[in-house]
């Protein structure tokens, strides 16, 4: 039976794939530089500072990625109580402003 590759693959049996991985908050590495590892291996771990909630804003606010830092009330790292505003559009002539709590 033919077999079908797509063009630029390369089949091999022992291929070493070096990858280098940064903790985006701090955490603690498991293995020692060096070790060999499983796909699956857990490698390191962070530590989260209590319940974490990813928020795309500029979705909500329909803007581009980059203007969302000019709309946030609080900074990396600040304490958020329920109900307080993260994020606000200035709005049109002070109108029609859009919040985030």
């Amino acid at each position: 039976m033919a077999h079908a590759y797509t063009p630029g693959l390369k089949v091999t049996e022992h291929t070493v794939i070096r990858r280098k991985r940064i903790l985006p908050i701090p955490g603690e590495v498991i293995v020692r530089k060096g070790t060999k590892v499983a796909a699956e291996a857990v490698v390191a771990r962070a530590f989260l500072p209590g319940k974490v909630y990813p928020i795309n804003l500029a979705n909500k606010f329909a803007m581009p990625p980059e203007d969302v830092p000019q709309v946030m009330k609080v900074r990396e790292g600040d304490s958020v109580e329920q109900g307080q505003i993260i994020a606000e559009t200035p709005g049109i002539f002070g109108w029609f402003k859009s919040t985030f709590r």
